[in-house]
C-alpha cells in the first residue's frame, strides 16, 4: 500500500495508480486532485465520493498512469506553474474547481481555448484570512515587531501604540473575505470603509466607495487592507501615488495578491515615513526572494502566503466541490462559476 504523493494516500490506492471503485468509470466520474489538498481533506473527499476514482497529481502537475482520461480537477495549490502540464496530459478535463476565492494563479490559456468550466470556493478561507488580517492589524497597532526586537536584544523598552477603537479601516474588496474582515474590525469599534468596483452598499460596512475614488478615500484611513482579486484592472493598484496619499500614521495590510502592490514603492514609503508600516502575506513572486528588501525593512512584517491556512479551509472547499459535483450530475445549475464551459449551466449567485 502506497504512501506516495503520486497516489491518493488511502488504504485502497495502489502505488502510482488512481483510487478506483469501478471498472466502468467514465471521464466525467474521474477526479484529479492537486497535492496541495491537505490529507485530512483528501480523506474526507474519498469518504464522501466512494463511486468516483480519485487520483492525486504529481507535484510537477503530471498525471499518474491510468488517470489521463479524467474529466474533473480539484485545484488546491497556489501556483499556476503546473496547470499547463496537467491540461496537456488530460484532454478530457471539462471542469476545474478551485479551492480559493481568486483564480489568477490558476488561469491558463488552455482553459479559455478549451472552454473548461471553472468554479471556486470564495468562502472556504474567509475565516482564517480575516483572523490573520486582524492579527496583522493588532500586530502593527501594538508594535509587536518592536517588542520582538527588544526581546532578541534582551533590552527593556517601550514604544508608542494605538488603540483600534475609533480608528478607521479601509477594506479594498467587499467580497466574502473583505466582509469577514469588516465584521471583525467592527467588533473592535473601528469605522469600516469598503471599496468595490461600483461603490455599492454592503451591510458589513459603514460606508462604501467606488474603486475609481480610491485616491480620495486613502487619506482618511488609519489602516488599509487589501482583500480583492488580482485582475488586469487591479494589478499595481497601490503604487507610489496611492501610498503618498495615505497618512504618515497609516498602515497597509495585504492578504490578497502581491501584484496589487508596487513592492519597491512600498519599501520606499515605509523607509521614508510616508506610511507607518505594513504587514504583507502575499508577493508578486513567490516564494519571496532572499534578496528582497521586504525581509529586512524596519516596519514591514512578512509571512509566507499563510493567511488562508487552516485545518478547515480545504474541508470547506471540498464541501463546495461535492455540492457542485452533485449539481452537475443532476443537471442542475452550478454555483460560483467564473468561466462557463459547455459542460453545464451557470447558477446565478
Amino acid at each position: 500500500w502506497s504512501r506516495s504523493p503520486n497516489s491518493f494516500l488511502q488504504r485502497w490506492c495502489m502505488a502510482d495508480r488512481p483510487c478506483t471503485t469501478s471498472n466502468r468509470a467514465t471521464s466525467l466520474d474521474k477526479i484529479l486532485v492537486t497535492p496541495g489538498l491537505e490529507l485530512s481533506a483528501r480523506e474526507f473527499l474519498v469518504s464522501r465520493l466512494p463511486g468516483h476514482p480519485i487520483t492525486v497529481l504529481k507535484r510537477d502537475g503530471s498525471i499518474p498512469e491510468g488517470a489521463e482520461d479524467a474529466g474533473i480537477v480539484l485545484w488546491c495549490d497556489i501556483s499556476n506553474a503546473t496547470i499547463g502540464r496537467t491540461l496537456e496530459q488530460s484532454p478530457a478535463v471539462s471542469w476545474i474547481h478551485a479551492c480559493t476565492a481568486g483564480v489568477d494563479q490558476l488561469w491558463h490559456p488552455e482553459i479559455s481555448r478549451r472552454r473548461i468550466q471553472v468554479t471556486r470556493s470564495p468562502n472556504a478561507a474567509a475565516l482564517p484570512v480575516a483572523e490573520w488580517a486582524l492579527a496583522a492589524i493588532l500586530s502593527l497597532a501594538k508594535r509587536f515587531e518592536y517588542f520582538e526586537t527588544m526581546q532578541q536584544q534582551r533590552r527593556w523598552g517601550d514604544a508608542d501604540r494605538v488603540e483600534l477603537l475609533g480608528k478607521s479601516i479601509g477594506i479594498i474588496g467587499t467580497g466574502a473575505i473583505g466582509s469577514a474582515i469588516a465584521e471583525r474590525a467592527a467588533a473592535f469599534g473601528m469605522t469600516v470603509v469598503g471599496v468595490n468596483r461600483t461603490g455599492s452598499d454592503h451591510p458589513a460596512f459603514d460606508e462604501t466607495h467606488a474603486i475609481t475614488d480610491i485616491g480620495d478615500v486613502l487619506s482618511d484611513l488609519d489602516f488599509v487592507t487589501l482583500a480583492l482579486p488580482l485582475t488586469d484592472e487591479t494589478s499595481g493598484l497601490i503604487g507610489a501615488r496611492e501610498l503618498s496619499a495615505m497618512s504618515s500614521s497609516a498602515f497597509l495590510v495585504n492578504v490578497a495578491r502581491g501584484a496589487l502592490v508596487d513592492e519597491e514603492a512600498l519599501v520606499a514609503a515605509v523607509r521614508d515615513g510616508s506610511i507607518a508600516g505594513a504587514f504583507v502575506d502575499v508577493f508578486t513572486s513567490e516564494p519571496l526572494s532572499p534578496s528582497s528588501p521586504l525581509w529586512d525593512t524596519p516596519g514591514i512584517t512578512v509571512s509566507p502566503h499563510s493567511a488562508w491556512r487552516s485545518p478547515s479551509s480545504h474541508r470547506r472547499a471540498v464541501l463546495d466541490f461535492i455540492d457542485n459535483l452533485q449539481r452537475r450530475e443532476a443537471g442542475e445549475l452550478l454555483d460560483q462559476v467564473l468561466f462557463d464551459g459547455p459542460a453545464s449551466r451557470v447558477a446565478t449567485p
